[in-house]
């Protein structure tokens, strides 16, 4: 039964405040976090050597093919979109 769960990866409380219902963190609040974190990993990787450099470093003067990751590089922009779209759809409450 267990294989049909997926764990959280992220955990919004909901709390009632005064007959008032506010996420805790607050859904914006949430979707910076998943930004920040689309931010931090590309960046991050601008600092890992890159590993044909350091397993041939006669390659160091040589025009390389595969370019660093950048967070405003379309491919990775789509994928925050697909996350956003996802986050959206899943913070839609109830309607008529």
């Amino acid at each position: 039964m267990h294989q049909f769960f997926n764990p959280q990866i992220f955990l919004v409380d909901v709390v009632l405040i005064n007959s008032q219902i506010i996420f805790q963190p607050s859904l914006n609040s949430f979707q910076d976090l998943l930004m920040r974190v689309f931010q931090k990993v590309t960046c991050s990787s601008e600092s890992i050597p890159r590993v044909e450099t350091v397993l041939f470093p006669n390659l160091n003067d040589k025009e390389l093919f595969l370019n660093k990751v950048d967070y405003n590089q379309s491919s990775v922009q789509h994928y925050i979109k697909m996350v956003l779209d996802v986050l959206e759809s899943n913070m839609k409450g109830p309607y008529k």
